[in-house]
This record gives structure tokens, C-alpha cells and sequence, in this order.
């Protein structure tokens, strides 16, 4: 739960952080992460490692096909193009042991969460 969180959740904060937003929401931002730094501050120790070697970007990408998204729409939620999440999801196949198989990428993923 923990690396989930790190991994999930996190980016997406950080990425809220970076906008221009009202005092009053940086302040429930910074409150939100503070609480969900001290919930998973005991267990910590115990994370999953399905998704150890993934670069941060390819975490999200990850994310983003096990929540059924199609690759135009991670381009657009990632800012980057459909063939630099093309080469993400490539690297995901890859460092998962199904490059050049025939393997549904979101229900392998779905698998080890």
C-alpha cells in the first residue's frame, strides 16, 4: 500500500503542487500529504515490489493502463506524446519479462496489484 501510495498518489500531489492554485488549496494540499505521510509512516518497512526497477514516469504510465486508459489519453494526462508513452509501455513490457509476447498489458498489471 505504502509503494502504491508513493508511486500512485504522490506524483499526482506533487504535480497539484506545481499549479498556481489559491492559498486556502495549497493549504488542504500540504494537509492532505502531511496525513497520508503519517498513515503510512508505521508501515513504511513493508513495501510491494512489483514495481521496483519502473522509472517514476513509468510507474504512472503503469497506473494509468491498469485504470484502463488508452495511450492517447496517458499522452494527454502525461503531457507527452503518444509515441513517448508508446516507449514507456515498451519499457514496462520489458522489464515485466512480456516484450514480444502476447500478453494483455493492462490485465498483467492488474495481476500484480
Amino acid at each position: 500500500m505504502v509503494n502504491n501510495l508513493k508511486r500512485f498518489v504522490f506524483p499526482y500531489l506533487n504535480s497539484l503542487e506545481e499549479l498556481k492554485i489559491g492559498k486556502e488549496a495549497t493549504v488542504y494540499l500540504e494537509i492532505i500529504q502531511a496525513n497520508i505521510e503519517q498513515l503510512i509512516s508505521p508501515v513504511s518497512k513493508s513495501l510491494s515490489g512489483a514495481y521496483l526497477d519502473f522509472t517514476p514516469m513509468e510507474v504512472r504510465v503503469a497506473d494509468l493502463i491498469r485504470q484502463g486508459q488508452a495511450t492517447k489519453s496517458i499522452a494527454a494526462v502525461l503531457n507527452t506524446s503518444t509515441s513517448t508513452v508508446a516507449i514507456h509501455r515498451n519499457n514496462i513490457r520489458r522489464k515485466l519479462g512480456i516484450l514480444n509476447q502476447k500478453v494483455n498489458l493492462r490485465t498483467f498489471l492488474n495481476s500484480l496489484v
